[in-house]
């Protein structure tokens, strides 16, 4: 005899479907049936038509043309084009800068959407830029990110190699001219 931890009832074995460490699930077939049946009807009735889709990240109904087909599939990506621009990336953000694509929005929205050095807006989605001297390798710890910045300003850091020295020297040369 089980517990369903839904419905409270004890029950023999057989009621309950096998779960996946081996053992039985902790609803009851019964339970687990009506769950899907709730969730499916309620996705049916907030999207009848067939045309909408609620977005993942800002959690809008939205037509489905807002909505980007996944490569070599029929199916459509769960984040809208408008959250793909800054959301698409959430894996990059946490497997090379160890930061959320959340803390990334984060960022963006106390940086005006545009880039912490020049102050103006990219058509593509800003970089991460962090301090290279902190971490070795590929990987940053997430510590040293110092914002966000355009590709130009984010190729500029990267080609002076952070060097205070040499942009000193580039401004001095500017003057002269």
């Amino acid at each position: 005899m089980k517990q369903c931890s839904k419905c409270k009832l004890s029950k023999e074995y057989s009621f309950f479907n096998k779960g996946t460490n081996g053992g039985h699930a902790s609803y009851c077939k019964d339970c687990q049936n009506q769950y899907y049946l709730d969730r499916t009807e309620g996705k049916r009735k907030r999207h009848s038509d067939g045309k909408v889709r609620k977005c993942r990240v800002c959690e809008v109904d939205k037509p489905l043309s807002d909505f980007r087909k996944q490569k070599s599939s029929r199916y459509r990506v769960p984040y809208c084009k408008d959250c793909a621009t800054h959301y698409a990336h959430g894996n990059l953000m946490r497997n090379k800068y160890n930061i959320s694509a959340k803390i990334y929005a984060e960022m963006l929205y106390s940086q005006n959407n545009v880039c912490a050095i020049c102050k103006k807006s990219d058509t593509k989605r800003l970089s991460v830029d962090h301090d290279h001297s902190c971490c070795n390798g590929e990987k940053s710890c997430g510590k040293c990110i110092r914002g966000l910045l355009c590709s130009r300003c984010n190729r500029t850091l990267g080609m002076i190699q952070d060097s205070k020295k040499y942009l000193k020297c580039m401004i001095k040369y500017l003057e002269n001219f």
